[in-house]
């Protein structure tokens, strides 16, 4: 696979552009140097996939002589692999770039719904600590002016939890694989060896089994075939559940949404 050559096809640049964040990396007008494609090799070690700004008056160059840095190489880490480019929305060029052992991966559609499910996870996480800081800063307001009532007291005291398992944060490769290892010890006799089954750690399959938490420590960690491939998990491209209904948990997070809206908002 080149690097020089965008790998992405249309359906593909456009789930990567809509999922994209903020350049991580800026070429000006004075071009590409050995710094950024050094730069950029990091930034891929570290990030799914990663956005390079290229501006001045002739920001294709700066994308040239950068990709011919890459090719150069080596690098100490993997070669950065160019996945799609655009016209910047305010000149100059956009250009993506990943790990040529995450292409595949960060090409796909359940990759980038599963990415989507995190965001929403960790918002609904943000949101409802934000309620409880609200609550309680009340509560502290009416035990000030003697206003408080045990039916208050009695209705905080049940908004405060939440039903979901929200994505946790692994700090450490070991504390994320002792938590894969706990989770696939839960799956039923033969699923992770059953061929009609996804594979275990596809990100569909852990969101289908309720479990936004696994989705981002893959993701953190190298993505889910990565994950895999050193766990000795048997990985099945393409194998889709058909007819099953998702699990209970689940199904919790599918409502989590309807759930915060009843139990986790002030007042």
């Amino acid at each position: 696979m080149s690097a020089g050559v965008a790998v992405a096809d249309d359906a593909a640049a456009r789930r990567l552009w809509c999922s994209a964040g903020k350049p991580l990396l800026r070429i000006g007008s004075k071009g590409a140097a050995s710094s950024h494609a050094n730069g950029l090799a990091d930034l891929c070690s570290h990030h799914p996939f990663v956005c390079v700004k290229l501006t001045g008056s002739t920001p294709d160059t700066g994308l040239s002589q950068l990709l011919e840095l890459v090719a150069a190489g080596p690098f100490t880490s993997a070669t950065p692999v160019l996945l799609a480019t655009r016209k910047g929305r305010r000149g100059g060029r956009d250009a993506l770039f990943s790990q040529q052992s995450r292409v595949d991966e960060v090409c796909s559609s359940e990759f980038h719904d599963s990415a989507r499910d995190a965001a929403l996870a960790s918002k609904l996480e943000d949101e409802k600590w934000a309620a409880i800081r609200e609550m309680r800063a009340g509560s502290d307001a009416d035990k000030k002016g003697g206003t408080l009532h045990m039916q208050q007291h009695s209705s905080f005291k049940q908004r405060a939890p939440t039903p979901i398992a929200m994505a946790n944060s692994y700090d450490t490769l070991e504390e994320f694989e002792a938590a894969i290892r706990e989770y696939l010890a839960t799956l039923p006799d033969g699923a992770i060896d059953d061929p009609s089954l996804p594979s275990a750690l596809n990100y569909n399959e852990l969101n289908f089994n309720g479990r936004p938490d696994l989705v981002e420590g893959c993701m953190k960690f190298g993505g889910y075939l990565k994950v895999s491939n050193d766990l000795g998990v048997p990985v099945r491209v393409g194998v889709k559940r058909s007819g099953d209904e998702p699990t209970p948990a689940a199904n919790v997070a599918r409502k989590a949404v309807a759930l915060f809206n009843m139990f986790g908002k002030a007042g």
